[in-house]
């Protein structure tokens, strides 16, 4: 695979790019992050960083290509030129260049990638004066993920700080070595680790709420630490025992499945690499209602370290719509010399048309925060609100606190 031009695409691939190839979800993958800079903001240093970056990592070279038999590959293309796409803010007034840069920001991220014909990203510069500017990274998740875009940060204020970042592994190479492991004899036990679980598939209708009251997106770290301690375990356990319980009362059913996600970068060289290396992978409980949560978060801790061993293989047996996505701050980023960065994640336009449904918690100082990704169309404000409802009661209940 190393001089090949037209490689395969992973599992954890393959899921995005059906979403792209439906006419009425196409675009929904994409996603972005802008960045807030602000200090000695020296135009013609992005353009050289920018170009630094581009030859780093093979990834940006990526597009889709449909094959003959129906099946999909990756091809990097040579010919790709990447460049800051300018937009000079400065006509607006002071007090309309910011909020009119985001906002074009967030109508760009939304604007449909054809992943078969274009580049899967795509960099642009909006300036806001002499000393502030917004970088918009935008991208599509059948490329990105993440941890990925951390990456793009990292390599960005490394360049900017005039050092070389380290070494990582390209895309390429890491194709190449998980499309190995999953044909090994390792990855085919992992797949029948997986056959073997039974996860039925989560079939509900979405309950008609409304009038509910808006309910705080975040929870106090603190608690979770004392009742991740409580019950001996880590705070991902606690989260996804109390999402998942919450979901299966709120669609009354004894079973319930989600999923959550890894990310397969455990590897020195994979850490700062640029590409899709997050895996999704089913977890179920059952008997819920007959259930203590003491033996209900004991099953959780069973399934989680059972599953980091076979997470890479999970795709080949996801059912459920509804997916756990946990960020910690374990990797703390780089400053960029004289300037201030303020990060400001960009979702796409969500048009999945489907019950896609992914809670991402992210810890932020001395709490979790709590963000949802879904279809608008499908799911309003009011699920959000009556599901963080029963998460926040639910954890009052496990940890012994009145809430």
């Amino acid at each position: 695979m190393k001089n090949e031009k037209t490689i395969p695409i992973l599992p954890q691939q393959k899921r995005f790019v059906t979403y792209e190839m439906r006419e009425e979800s196409k675009g929904c993958q994409n996603v972005g992050i802008v960045l807030k800079l602000e200090g000695n903001t020296d135009i013609k240093r992005f353009d050289e960083i920018l170009e630094k970056l581009v030859k780093m990592n093979d990834a940006f070279f990526v597009r889709m290509v449909s094959n003959p038999d129906g099946t999909i590959s990756q091809k990097f293309c040579d010919d790709y030129e990447f460049h800051w796409i300018r937009h000079d803010m400065t006509a607006f007034s002071e007090s309309e260049r910011q909020q009119k840069a985001f906002s074009d920001a967030e109508q760009e991220v939304c604007q449909k990638t054809d992943i078969f014909h274009e580049p899967l990203f795509a960099f642009h510069l909006y300036e806001i004066s002499e000393h502030c500017v917004l970088l918009l990274i935008k991208a599509n998740h059948t490329i990105v993920d993440g941890p990925s875009f951390s990456a793009i940060y990292a390599q960005l204020a490394d360049f900017w700080n005039q050092k070389i970042p380290p070494a990582v592994c390209t895309w390429k190479e890491f194709v190449a070595w998980e499309t190995e492991l999953i044909a090994s004899e390792k990855g085919k036990q992992s797949l029948e680790y997986w056959k073997s679980n039974n996860v039925s598939e989560i079939s509900v209708s979405v309950p008609k709420l409304s009038g509910i009251s808006a309910e705080e997106k975040s929870i106090p770290l603190e608690m979770l630490k004392k009742t991740s301690r409580l019950y001996k375990t880590s705070i991902f356990n606690v989260m996804l025992y109390l999402y998942t319980v919450s979901l299966a009362e709120l669609f009354e059913q004894e079973t319930f499945s989600v999923n959550c996600t890894m990310t397969n970068r455990f590897e020195e060289s994979m850490r700062y690499m640029v590409g899709l290396t997050t895996h999704s992978f089913p977890y179920v409980l059952k008997d819920i209602s007959k259930s203590l949560p003491s033996e209900l978060i004991a099953e959780t801790k069973k399934q989680m370290r059972e599953s980091f061993s076979n997470f890479y293989t999970g795709e080949y047996t996801i059912l459920s719509p509804f997916t756990l996505s946990y960020f910690s701050e374990t990797v703390k980023l780089p400053e960029w010399n004289g300037l201030t960065v303020t990060q400001y994640p960009c979702n796409g336009s969500q048009n999945y048309r489907d019950m896609t449904y992914t809670l991402f918690c992210k810890e932020k100082k001395d709490v979790l925060e709590l963000e949802i990704n879904t279809d608008r169309t499908v799911f309003t404000q009011d699920f959000d609100n009556v599901l963080f409802a029963k998460i926040k009661n639910k954890l009052c209940q496990i940890s012994g606190k009145e809430r």
